[in-house]
């Protein structure tokens, strides 16, 4: 197999490979964009358990040259390895087979196999009663983060493309029909937030600002360059909070580690020139999507969950960020509950931040993926929703049965405490967990109160609105 981009090394316990016809072989089917930045890759070896890197990018593995180091005897076993991948793998549609599950490990690859968003789809997705889902534009690449402006302009970053994209429905018909280019050349530009003149864009390392100029904005400027550099987690996001200052969530450069560098895994705040950042809060290993209470002006957050120990272990976290808090990782997780391995390698540290770390407001199914938050503060939706969150899970990679693969609601009471989760959007998972038609990432309020949601693995944005009973 012959590979190319990010490096990916697992441990080995099954075949796991993709065709460029896009087949799938027993296991999962991959398609771009859809891997994590360490990935496991799996080959069956009777009575062996070896381990093998590989390189792959955002293009599908396409069959080819296989590096393998070792003897005549692992050569022999790679040789009836890949006879059998020929056998199963055929053109066309990707076949689809049901989960072996096996060890809950937690590490294993299972990702659903890929499938087009067609309109028969699209018209089978579960919402609640009164509510509808269109496309709001599609084709739009690795569609990712979202900002929507006071004129109902809606900014997209698309990271593999290194471009923001300008959608417009100037018709008002619920479908952008005015798509166009506002910045390229970007690199890896993936947060986006939009503050009165300004709109900031963060990149692994760089947050620029791009200030209003008529009806667009002027080329972006960079106003911090030395964020820490990506790792597993590079995809920066951004927001400007109540208090005027730009907060900016950094994620974890490993899947569960001890960060060199005190700026990963946390949230830092600076000024909105960039000037005086620090650490907000930290031990939060991915948190990628928060916002503040429309009524409390409190920060909440959903953070990820580590990988490796095992399909139900730890949570995804819903956390009410405040300055100064840790949140536990990679040490501590949930309702502060011992990490499983950290507590084997360094009891002593775990113990002490057992005490230190505060605790997960509310939790949700782990390696659900959770991708953006929004506070709910548009009034098309019925009364229940507003200063609610919504949530899109982008949907796990290595737990079997898969899991996420869906927009949730999160309720908030008067007093602006989360009171639980419950399904709005399902359905992109289909075949009893075997294929899915979205990897859903960011979420924004349109002007009209429809909210939207982005599909990075499809180039899709979704529109959902609220029709009445």
């Amino acid at each position: 197999m012959r590979c190319g981009g990010m490096a990916l090394c697992g441990r080995v316990s099954r075949v796991t490979l993709h065709a460029t016809c896009g087949a799938s072989v027993p296991g999962f089917g991959l398609g771009p964009g859809q891997l994590p930045d360490i990935f496991p890759l799996s080959f069956l070896i009777p009575g062996t358990a070896r381990r093998y890197c590989c390189k792959m990018g955002t293009q599908r593995p396409t069959p080819g040259r296989l590096q393998w180091r070792g003897t005549v005897k692992r050569f022999i076993a790679l040789g009836i390895i890949c006879m059998g991948i020929i056998l199963a793998v055929s053109c066309g549609d990707s076949q689809t087979y049901a989960w072996d599950c096996p060890q809950d490990t937690g590490m294993e690859a299972f990702v659903p196999s890929p499938r087009q968003p067609t309109a028969e789809r699209i018209q089978q997705l579960r919402l609640p009663d009164g509510f509808r889902i269109d496309i709001f534009a599609r084709d739009l690449g690795h569609a990712r983060m979202m900002a929507v402006d006071s004129d109902g302009a809606v900014y997209l970053t698309t990271p593999d493309q290194n471009r923001v994209l300008v959608l417009r429905d100037t018709n008002g018909d619920g479908a952008a029909d005015d798509v166009r280019p506002l910045f390229r050349n970007l690199p890896r530009v993936h947060g986006i937030t939009i503050h009165e003149d300004r709109m900031y864009l963060a990149s692994p390392t760089t947050v620029w600002l791009a200030r209003r100029q008529g009806d667009t904005f002027a080329d972006p400027k960079v106003i911090i360059d030395d964020l820490p550099r990506g790792g597993r987690h590079p995809n920066r996001t951004l927001g400007v909070g109540p208090d005027g200052k730009l907060y900016i969530s950094v994620g974890s450069s490993c899947n569960a580690c001890e960060e060199q560098n005190s700026e990963h895994a946390t949230v830092l705040r600076a000024e909105l020139d960039g000037s005086d950042r620090a650490i907000f809060t930290e031990g939060l290993r991915n948190t990628i999507g928060f916002d503040w209470h429309p009524d409390t002006q409190k920060l909440w957050g959903m953070d990820h969950g580590s990988d490796g120990r095992g399909d139900n272990i730890p949570p995804e976290e819903l956390n009410l960020l405040a300055q100064g808090n840790h949140y536990g990782w990679p040490w501590v997780y949930g309702k502060n509950q011992p990490d499983p391995v950290w507590e084997r390698e360094q009891p002593e540290t775990v113990s002490r931040f057992l005490d230190e770390t505060t605790p997960a407001t509310l939790t949700y199914q782990a390696h659900s993926s959770p991708l953006g938050f929004v506070f709910y503060n548009g009034d098309m939706f019925p009364e229940k929703y507003r200063t609610g969150a919504f949530v899109p899970f982008r949907g796990s990679w290595n737990r079997c049965p898969p899991t996420g693969y869906k927009v949730a609601f999160v309720q908030f009471d008067s007093n602006g405490q989360p009171t639980g989760f419950e399904d709005f959007v399902t359905g992109f998972l289909m075949d009893d967990g075997r294929t899915q038609f979205a990897r859903l990432a960011g979420i924004a309020v349109a002007k009209d109160g429809a909210l939207l949601v982005a599909d990075d693995s499809n180039g899709v944005v979704y529109r959902i609105s609220y029709q009445g009973k």
